[in-house]
């Protein structure tokens, strides 16, 4: 950045905040204790949706535990016990999930800074690999709003935290929806399954800032359904292809719709 120029920044910086240190056990137990606020709550619906939805498509109770734990993304588990059950090819399936994962990647890259203390910035920590595992939607929507009140030294602690409560909860909720599938109305079980996805939409525009940010939100809206009734499968895989596209050229077309490049102007 060039002198006199401000750089917005969506989310707040470590430099900028201070607070105290209270230690790891206080910052775990604060992150731990977001599986019983409302976010916690919604994901864990979602999953008893999921567990449900693994049942009907003749999963066992210990699979759908097993890509709770290790896949750890809803998303890319419905994908996968989707395209399983569809008898698509297992390489297909394990593509299909890899792309659908690497949404995530973005959000590792931008929440782990955030996470270094001052000695380690420019440095991968052996710990930082077990945290990028937990980075997910909740889990990274819910550090960042924690941010401004965690020291450095409580980052971690409060990531770690938030990780293995949410899991925990997660992973209970799978197997409770897989043995009371048989109980629940299939719209019921439906209507849970997007408890998850209606909290991270309505998330995600309320933050969407610019006209880029809007018309990606508009083209997974309006792409969605039109794959998902198209019969080609992998909806999910198609909507984020071709309307990520769409809106890559509309940003090259259209001047302004985006954030400013390298050497352009900056926002005041």
């Amino acid at each position: 950045m060039g002198p006199g120029r401000q750089q917005v920044t969506t989310f707040p910086d470590p430099a900028l905040t201070t607070p105290a240190e209270r230690g790891w056990r206080a910052a775990f137990g604060d992150g731990f204790r977001v599986a019983l606020t409302l976010p916690g709550l919604i994901l864990f619906s979602s999953f008893v949706g999921y567990g449900a939805l693994t049942n009907a498509l003749g999963f066992r109770v210990d699979e759908a535990l097993f890509t709770t734990v290790f896949i750890w993304a809803l998303p890319s588990q419905v994908v996968l016990v989707q395209a399983l059950a569809s008898d698509v090819a297992l390489i297909a399936a394990a593509i299909a999930v890899s792309l659908s994962a690497c949404r995530l990647m973005p959000m590792v890259v931008a929440i782990l800074p955030h996470l270094r203390p001052s000695g380690e910035q420019g440095r991968w920590a052996p710990i930082e690999f077990l945290l990028a595992h937990f980075v997910a939607i909740t889990v990274w929507i819910e550090t960042f709003r924690a941010l401004p009140a965690l020291s450095l030294a409580d980052r971690r602690g409060f990531l770690l935290g938030a990780g293995v409560g949410l899991m925990s909860m997660s992973t209970l909720a799978t197997g409770l929806g897989h043995q009371l599938a048989d109980t629940l109305p299939p719209l019921m079980s439906g209507a849970l399954l997007f408890m998850t996805p209606i909290y991270f939409a309505l998330t995600l525009t309320a933050g969407a800032r610019e006209r880029l940010d809007q018309w990606a939100i508009g083209a997974g809206l309006v792409l969605g359904p039109v794959f998902a009734y198209s019969g080609l499968g992998l909806d999910l895989l198609w909507t984020g292809i071709v309307g990520g596209t769409l809106v890559y050229v509309l940003d090259r077309l259209v001047p302004g719709a985006g954030p400013p490049r390298a050497g352009g102007p900056a926002h005041d």
